[in-house]
């Protein structure tokens, strides 16, 4: 700056310094969780928090849609920085779920960010791995007209077990927490119905016919078939513990 003060110019040196600007960016931009229901707690997952100066205050909070299934920890500190973004889906049923990680400027320096982070829990497609005669307590191949079965999977049901109810009609529920077993389409009556395990009758409308296919429905979701032998009978030891004398 060049200024004329009468006598001659007087020379004012000016120094411009361009800083960089004060700003969080955090890696990734989004996050997203996928697990099926029933699979316990997801893995929790790493949000990088840097700034274009080191040393920048923030608060990290975490809000979510239909409950407390988000956190983030810490909640506060310095850039640069590790937040730890963690879901639980106790509580929850299968669907999509939708929260944010707000960052905020402690000394309000720097605008603030968030991280949209979106969790889906699905509904697992139901898995036949074994069928026992309850009678019996073993596996089998053969079924015959109102005998106890035991089948064993994943995806079977809802994670707490439920045991069927007696109906208006004096019968069976043959759907319990969302879940059906199918012989050639047709439902049985059921007794408990878990996650890992279902137990049912086989139903009478089964009979003269010499193989069956099975089925589970859970959750508008249906396993493999599998095909099994029908037998009019099939005689079996039930084995009892002896009770008290």
């Amino acid at each position: 700056v060049v200024l004329d003060a009468g006598s001659g110019p007087l020379n004012i040196p000016v120094t411009l310094t361009i800083g960089q600007s004060a700003a969080f960016v955090t890696a990734p931009a989004t996050m997203t969780f996928l697990q099926n229901v029933g699979a316990g707690t997801s893995v929790p997952q790493i949000l990088a928090l840097n700034s274009g100066t080191a040393g920048l205050r923030f608060q990290a909070t975490a809000t979510a849609s239909g409950g407390t299934w988000l956190t983030v920890t810490p909640t506060e500190g310095q850039t640069p920085a590790n937040l730890t973004v963690a879901v639980n889906p106790q509580g929850l049923s299968a669907g999509t779920y939708t929260g944010t990680v707000t960052i905020r400027s402690v000394d309000g320096v720097a605008p603030t960010v968030q991280v949209r982070v979106t969790y889906t829990l699905a509904q697992p497609v139901p898995t036949i791995s074994a069928l026992k005669s309850a009678a019996a307590n073993e596996a089998t191949g053969r079924l015959t007209p109102g005998m106890l079965i035991e089948l064993y999977g994943s995806g079977l049901g809802p994670v707490e077990g439920v045991l069927s109810r007696v109906g208006s009609n004096n019968r069976l529920e043959t759907i319990t927490g969302d879940t059906r077993v199918l012989f050639d389409e047709v439902p049985s009556p059921l007794l408990f119905v878990r996650n890992d395990q279902v137990n049912a009758i086989v139903p009478y409308e089964v009979s003269n016919r010499r193989t069956v296919r099975v089925v589970v429905s859970s959750a508008g979701n249906r396993s493999f078939p599998l095909t099994f032998e029908v037998a009019q009978a099939e005689p079996a030891r039930v084995e009892e513990e002896p009770g008290p004398e």
